[in-house]
């Protein structure tokens, strides 16, 4: 029940965000051109986390190591762009059901896994590097990310949302005149809050969580 009610009141930000960054690009892009295109694209993809949450030492057991590392799942969201020739603004959300395994690199403690589902989104520019009568697309993006956590692991957690920097690559095939097939991947680069842990001695790293994602791109306007 508390993973649904963090999952309901998460989705509610999310969406209220989504749409007002939106709005903003519609103000902004709509004006300039008449040529604007807008575009939704239903996804599916993979969470791939490479840097473990934290590291610390275990007290009581010298020279003993802890880890927390949040694990690989599927992941399930979309994206809405607006462009204007090669350049663009998009906003994308994803909800991935995952977990977090602590370990150790002894014996001490058994590890243990509990649930810690991930709510992600991103803000972007993009520019599309080849011209749009080829029938591939190849696109690089970059801007802002939200990760925010979720589920028994964070339970009580004082702080559970990290913002930071996001760097993109896409790739598309069109199938037909109007819908094309898109392959995504972003790199998530971000500081955990310290306050997300609270153990002394922990040592933090740079995460850099890795979305692969799969979609259909369906233009709604300017096609």
């Amino acid at each position: 029940m508390r993973d649904m009610d963090w999952f309901s009141r998460d989705m509610d930000w999310f969406r209220r965000t989504a749409a007002r960054l939106f709005v903003a690009a519609l103000l902004v892009v709509l004006p300039t051109s008449l040529n604007a295109q807008f575009s939704i694209a239903p996804e599916i993809g993979v969470y791939v986390p490479t840097t473990p949450l934290v590291t610390a030492a275990l007290q009581g057991n010298p020279g003993e190591i802890g880890q927390l590392k949040q694990e690989i799942a599927l992941s399930i969201g979309g994206r809405m762009s607006i462009g204007f020739g090669r350049f663009g603004i998009e906003v994308s959300g994803a909800y991935t059901p995952s977990s977090v395994v602590l370990s150790s690199s002894g014996v001490s403690i058994p590890d243990t896994s509990l649930s810690a589902n991930l709510v992600t989104g991103t803000g972007q520019l993009w520019v599309q590097v080849l011209p749009a009568s080829s029938p591939l697309s190849l696109g690089l993006s970059g801007g802002l990310s939200l990760t925010s956590r979720g589920g028994d692991a964070y339970a009580g957690a004082s702080n559970t949302t990290d913002l930071g920097g996001v760097l993109g690559v896409s790739l598309g095939v069109r199938l037909g005149p109007v819908i094309h097939l898109m392959v995504t991947a972003e790199d998530y680069i971000y500081n955990l809050n310290p306050a997300l842990v609270g153990l002394p001695g922990a040592e933090l790293k740079t995460q850099h969580d890795i979305h692969l994602n799969f979609g259909i791109g369906i233009p709604l306007l300017g096609m």
